[in-house]
């Protein structure tokens, strides 16, 4: 089943995963989550401050600051982890869930408001680009909460970016967050027929579409 954000039911379970992040330390979890493998930054700016861009701000492995992409992955994992208590005794076992990111809203012509991440996104993966995807999908053969993370993202544009700023990409988004995977967003189209099958359980928050 797929779960496209903000669900009326999944709404609940980020509150119930943010509840438990605020309130538990990292070291008295007892989940069993995959060491996050670590990865180079790129030596360039991102769409967003890194620890090679930001040293003073970040430290090696954090994400956002003060969050690592550890804390990230258990928040993911105690999300997938109240999926699983949701759908226990229905038929099926694939759960997918999509989270869309903010867009880039536009006062006029070229001139962009400031932009503002969705806080269901952002508490997931702490990427702070516009007109992403994050993807949290089961592994086959293998129960809940195990699953992988995959992010999409705008490709990188060197014109665009004179003018917008730099972007991460795909090399960028999957070193800085420590997600499983990242693609280009017009990659998410191959996704989408595997997903049209079933029933959504949805609420949009006008991110990025895909037609």
């Amino acid at each position: 089943m797929p779960w496209f954000l903000s669900s009326t039911k999944l709404v609940p379970a980020i509150a119930s995963a943010r509840s438990l992040s605020g309130s538990v330390s990292c070291s008295q979890r007892r989940y069993s989550l995959q060491p996050v493998p670590k990865r180079r930054i790129p030596n360039r700016y991102l769409g967003q401050p890194s620890p090679f861009t930001h040293p003073h701000l970040l430290r090696p492995g954090e994400v956002t600051p003060g969050l690592s992409q550890v804390e990230y992955a258990l928040r993911r994992h105690k999300l997938m982890s109240l999926i699983h208590k949701e759908v226990q005794g229905q038929s099926g076992t694939d759960q997918t869930v999509v989270l869309l990111s903010n867009p880039t809203y536009y006062m006029s012509n070229d001139i962009p408001y400031t932009f503002h991440q969705d806080n269901n996104f952002l508490y997931l993966c702490g990427f702070q680009e516009p007109d992403s995807i994050l993807v949290l999908q089961n592994l086959p053969g293998k129960q809940l909460p195990a699953h992988k993370a995959m992010l999409f993202v705008p490709r990188r544009d060197p014109s665009r970016e004179l003018w917008d700023g730099p972007r991460s990409g795909t090399d960028g988004a999957i070193a800085l967050t420590g997600v499983d995977e990242a693609y280009t967003l017009e990659e998410f189209q191959h996704l989408v027929p595997k997903l049209k099958g079933n029933r959504w359980e949805q609420k949009s928050n006008g991110g990025p579409g895909w037609g």
